[in-house]
């Protein structure tokens, strides 16, 4: 039988990464700024946020703004009253404190990388979570096993990749443009072609060796 430390239990005792005073300002801002609002819909989600009742009003705001109404304490409450759930996150009181919760409505982009960033740390534990129960599971093989554990983790980074697939486009034309000027050449270009055709063909473009 394995036993935990003292230290391990007390470790898996602990409540996951979150902050409620980013999650609060992040909300607090939104109710007062159109700009934080755009900020942080583009930033979070509602699944971001750690406590269920702020989940709730940021999925209500985000039900406001897909229907370009108005977003406030006000008009979240209504919402939330329609979707039976402004009890839940504690009636419209809760949502006028959020007003006073926030420092500086202005500070939204910080605010919500606090909280992304805390989201991620809650992904990356269940995805490890994930990846032990695989490795303790006997019945799949171990290349499966450590394909299924590579992608519970890739899942997690993926979040933070996005920019950077965006840059991809434009070296994937000249890739595409470099690949088409070759098969017109006859396959015969292997190195950077110059534009000429005559020279490219005595060349074979143009290697380390030529530069």
């Amino acid at each position: 039988m394995t036993y935990l430390s003292e230290e391990q239990g007390t470790r898996s005792l602990r409540t996951p990464p979150n902050s409620a005073e980013a999650e609060e300002s992040v909300l607090g801002a939104v109710l007062l700024s159109a700009e934080a609002t755009n900020t942080a819909l583009e930033k979070l989600h509602a699944e971001d946020f750690y406590r269920p009742a702020h989940q709730l009003i940021f999925e209500a705001i985000a039900v406001l703004f897909d229907s370009n109404e108005p977003i406030d304490a006000v008009t979240v409450a209504e919402q939330l009253r329609r979707s039976n759930s402004l009890d839940k996150i504690g009636g419209i009181g809760y949502l006028t404190n959020l007003l006073d919760a926030v420092p500086v409505a202005s500070s939204i982009e910080y605010y919500a990388e606090i909280v992304d960033e805390h989201a991620l740390r809650r992904r990356l534990l269940d995805a490890g979570g994930e990846v032990a129960g695989l490795a303790t599971s006997m019945d799949k093989p171990i290349g499966d096993v450590l394909d299924l554990s590579e992608q519970s983790v890739y899942a997690v980074s993926d979040r933070r990749v996005g920019s950077g697939l965006a840059l991809i486009d434009p070296l994937l034309g000249k890739a595409v443009e470099t690949a088409e000027f070759r098969a017109q050449q006859g396959g015969d270009v292997t190195g950077l072609p110059t534009g000429f055709r005559d020279l490219d063909r005595k060349l074979a473009g143009l290697h380390k060796s030529n530069l």
